[in-house]
């Protein structure tokens, strides 16, 4: 996996998470 993909898939998740939790 490319690192830049890697670092997306990252910071989609973060975002999706911190979207959760408030």
């Amino acid at each position: 996996m490319e690192l830049r993909a890697m670092i997306a898939l990252n910071f989609r998740s973060q975002f999706h998470f911190n979207e959760f939790s408030s």
